[in-house]
């Protein structure tokens, strides 16, 4: 009788097993953004990722400058891509209006390059800092 009792603990035990493993995955998988020198609640590669959203306040500057094949240069407006706080700054959001640009056909018409800077910050916070900074969009994304 001992001997299967103590059998059926070990069972008992394994079958528990992946469930420890999931929840120490999703523990480690939150606090991964931790790890970054960039806020998580400014970047979002590492809020798309983690289960919790972050929320913050941010403010946001963008620059979109166009080179066109005879070295001229304009600068773009970004337009503002969502009204809620927990996007409007997102870099995801803005990584995919740059996607679509680089497949419209009148941009590609245009034979030009785009470069992309995007600096954030949060409302109590003085300082912007640097979240993505892409040279030629279109290769890239």
């Amino acid at each position: 009788d001992s001997k299967l009792e103590i059998n059926f603990k070990k069972l008992k035990s394994y079958k528990l097993f992946p469930c420890y493993a999931f929840i120490l995955l999703v523990i480690f998988w939150n606090f991964k953004g931790r790890l970054s020198t960039i806020d998580p609640a400014k970047d979002g590669r590492r809020r798309y990722l983690s289960l919790n959203m972050l929320d913050a306040r941010t403010q946001c500057n963008t620059k979109l400058i166009q080179i066109f094949p005879d070295e001229s240069v304009r600068t773009l407006n970004f337009p503002k891509l969502a009204s809620a706080i927990r996007v409007w700054c997102d870099p995801i959001f803005h990584e995919a209006y740059l996607n679509r640009l680089c497949k419209d056909p009148e941009f590609l018409k245009t034979n030009s390059k785009l470069h992309f800077h995007l600096e954030t910050r949060k409302f109590t916070e003085s300082k912007y800092e640097t979240v993505r900074e892409i040279n030629d969009v279109c290769k890239k994304i």
